[in-house]
């Protein structure tokens, strides 16, 4: 619809105009996705490492016990659990949705100003920021679903170092 009316009105520069902030969005959620990636992995890590250390405190109760080592064992324990508590990748996944409505927001503005400088109608401005927003709408949804991607690939890839670790102990 936008390409038709600004074809019909043979102003090829407000189709760029709006479609041109399309790209830094995509631009944007590339970088947050890479972000979440790296805190996802970060995450992965530590729960490596606490469930690590939980087994082998379940695997050596009695030395524990023997040593009076049941302090220190809860301090690290409560450390881990603690930064794992804050969950930095979230701020991330949930920071898409609004970043690409500040690109829309940035774009209507840019449609607006155009619009009053070319003296372009009320009602043909509404109906393209109306498309606008129709073509943010999958833009934003695309952008939280490559957030998922990215925290779900980093537990792909855990799985997969599992799976392809060697065998060492033979029937």
């Amino acid at each position: 619809y936008l390409v038709y009316l600004c074809w019909q009105k043979s102003d090829i520069l407000f189709l760029l105009l709006l479609l041109g902030a399309l790209p830094v969005s995509v631009f944007f959620i590339r970088f947050i996705g890479r972000r979440l990636r790296l805190k996802a992995q970060s995450v992965q890590e530590e729960v490596m490492h606490l469930s690590e250390r939980l087994s082998q405190n379940l695997a050596a109760v009695r030395e524990i016990r023997a040593f009076q080592l049941e302090a220190y064992e809860l301090e690290l324990f409560e450390k881990s659990t603690r930064w794992l508590a804050q969950l930095k990748g979230v701020k991330y996944t949930y920071s898409v949705g609004p970043m690409v409505e500040a690109m829309a927001a940035l774009g209507i503005g840019v449609a607006l100003g155009y619009t009053y400088f070319h003296k372009i109608a009320f009602d043909e401005f509404s109906s393209l920021c109306l498309a606008l927003y129709l073509c943010y709408a999958p833009l934003k949804e695309l952008g939280q679903l490559h957030a998922k991607v990215q925290e779900s690939r980093v537990s792909l890839e855990r799985i997969q170092a599992v799976i392809n670790e060697p065998i060492t102990e033979k029937d």
